[in-house]
């Protein structure tokens, strides 16, 4: 296939424009590559059925359900569904009929278990494109994975035959399978039915058109323009702030380095049930979630990234930004800490603040983290070198390693 002609259909549930990982960055990146790109989605924001969505989101999104349509964004064509539901999934209307008018050459979802996964395995067989899905699915918000074990053997076959045994046709008709690491992987093989081949690891990446270093001066006249001041070292979290991210673990480290450096703050961006409690720590200045132009200056101004619980592709764009990042030490995808970042015990508060010390009192190592962070996006973990590769595994270049 060529690249001018090759054309790609992401389905998505729900899709926002300016919050977002692959769904919004590869179809774009391709797009800059010639290919005609769409995206194929519902009219329902990102979270829309989350029980916060108003508190957490709206003020950024906007209403839960937008407008149906179809339009023009980032050289992507946006098709926007009616809505439906099945259980808690999130589904557009009519993909087939869709489909039918594209005519891809390629469909990709993101995801393996989804009722809408299994839709388009069947439609495959009629519209003769190659199938191509992704598992972004952790071990640790996989509670099966530690529970198999001890499960009842009634609740083992009702997921067997619920979701391995559909699993099972969804692989037979898939094309190749994208897991952004290892963990997805192995989930795919043990619980839905896939096999090692067809399936390959390729990390998630970063839109560095968008997430790049600033100079000393703009990081200084940011730091000014939100409320900081040129010699603060500035800890930035972005996300959720809910007990499953839990950015309080944080405003915590930070208000007890602050009592003893008033050079140490904290900045979090984002909404959610946390939020009064980390406004009340010493030191932490809230900012609402925010578009990406935005975001990455507030991490390129900032000095060190934390996560202190969930993965997050957001790490990837901190570093890209020069900013060394701190995880707990349960995270599995170690190579976007190694060489560019520290660990700490989960929900450890003091453990936290000591690694924090750590890159405060060592300019040296938190110069070296920042650099090879950097370069490490740069070389392995671009959207624009992803989507070549991509290119190539269409055309028949795979390796399942």
């Amino acid at each position: 296939m060529e690249n001018q002609k090759l054309k790609i259909v992401f389905v998505c549930g729900w899709y926002s424009s300016p919050f977002g990982y692959m769904a919004n960055y590869l179809p774009r990146a391709l797009a800059q590559k010639g290919c005609d790109v769409h995206i194929v989605t519902s009219t329902s924001q990102k979270f829309s059925t989350s029980a916060d969505y108003k508190n957490t989101y709206e003020t950024f999104l906007g209403p839960p359900y937008t407008d149906e349509g179809v339009y023009q964004e980032n050289g992507v064509t946006i098709h926007r569904l009616p809505v439906t539901f099945f259980k808690t999934e999130v589904l557009p209307k009519k993909v087939f009929k869709t489909l039918r008018k594209i005519k891809p050459d390629v469909v990709h979802i993101f995801d393996i278990g989804s009722l809408l996964t299994f839709k388009l395995a069947v439609f495959s067989l009629f519209l003769k494109y190659k199938f191509i899905n992704s598992n972004h699915i952790h071990y640790s918000v996989f509670p099966m994975f530690r529970s198999w074990k001890n499960m009842s053997w009634i609740k083992k076959t009702k997921w067997k035959l619920l979701h391995t045994l559909p699993g099972k046709f969804i692989y037979r008709q898939t094309y190749l399978s994208i897991c952004p690491h290892e963990e997805g992987r192995e989930l795919s093989i043990l619980f839905f039915g896939f096999k090692r081949n067809k399936t390959l690891v390729k990390s998630l990446s970063v839109d560095t058109q968008v997430y790049h270093p600033i100079s000393l001066r703009d990081k200084n006249e940011l730091k000014m323009k939100y409320g900081f001041v040129e010699n603060d070292f500035v800890l930035v979290y972005s996300g959720r702030f809910s007990e499953d991210k839990n950015p309080l673990v944080l405003a915590k480290a930070v208000e007890i380095l602050n009592k003893n450096n008033s050079k140490i703050k904290g900045l979090f961006i984002g909404n959610g049930p946390q939020e009064d409690e980390i406004k009340s720590r010493e030191s932490c200045v809230i900012h609402p979630f925010t578009n990406q132009e935005t975001l990455s200056k507030l991490y390129a101004m900032s000095d060190v990234g934390v996560w202190p619980r969930q993965e997050s592709t957001s790490m990837l764009d901190c570093l890209a930004c020069g900013s060394p990042i701190i995880v707990n030490s349960t995270v599995e995808v170690k190579d976007r800490i190694e060489g560019n970042g520290l660990y700490f015990e989960i929900d450890n508060v003091n453990d936290l603040a000591i690694q924090i010390e750590k890159l405060y009192n060592s300019p040296e190592l938190t110069k070296s983290f920042s650099e090879m962070g950097i370069k490490k996006i740069q070389d392995k973990y671009s959207w624009y070198k992803y989507a070549d590769d991509y290119i190539n595994l269409l055309n028949g270049n795979v390796n399942n390693q």
